[in-house]
């Protein structure tokens, strides 16, 4: 199967989690009302996940789309369609106060989007250089550091080759022949 994403949401700025406190979705809602005008009209922010319980992301959402905000949340979206939002999106922010690990973060390496993360010991071991990072609390850091993502161009090349350059530490050849020398 294959989904087209809408035109108006091409170049998005894209977020991919369960709506849950540590998920720091208000917190990205707020940096990204900070952004400038234009800004948000060329890139609009796109929330893709169940709603775990985060009333208060909730409420952020209705407010900003009350107020006018180019934001759009999607409560369900098959992998297929997530996968389309991810590729056309200009960056891919995950702004998770903590984490176990981060498949998001490779996912988006994967179809070369740029990424934006928190700031935590987990995503740089997942996405090492691959990423611009942000200190998750900060709602003013955040706007900053998708302003700067979102206009350079030649930041979004270099943090995209190295993490499709950490990819490669997942791939099925290594992970077996990790696997090998712990059974050996």
């Amino acid at each position: 199967k294959s989904f087209s994403v809408p035109k108006a949401h091409r170049s998005a700025i894209v977020s991919i989690n369960t709506l849950t406190p540590r998920k720091n979705t208000s917190r990205l809602i707020e940096a990204y009302r900070l952004l400038p005008h234009t800004t948000k009209q060329n890139h609009p922010l796109v929330l893709i996940g169940k709603n775990g319980g985060d009333t208060h992301a909730l409420n952020a959402i209705h407010t900003a789309r009350t107020d006018g905000e180019n934001i759009h949340y999607l409560d369900y979206a098959s992998d297929v369609v997530a996968q389309s939002y991810l590729m056309d999106a200009r960056v891919f922010v995950y702004p998770s106060v903590y984490e176990g690990f981060g498949m998001q973060l490779l996912e988006a390496a994967a179809v070369g989007t740029a990424i934006a993360c928190s700031d935590i010991p987990i995503f740089h071991e997942v996405i090492g250089d691959g990423a611009v990072y942000f200190s998750p609390e900060d709602t003013t850091q955040i706007c900053k550091t998708l302003s700067n993502l979102l206009s350079q161009e030649e930041l979004r090349q270099k943090i995209t080759q190295s993490a499709n350059k950490q990819l490669a530490m997942y791939s099925s050849e290594r992970n077996i022949y990790t696997l090998k020398k712990l059974t050996l």
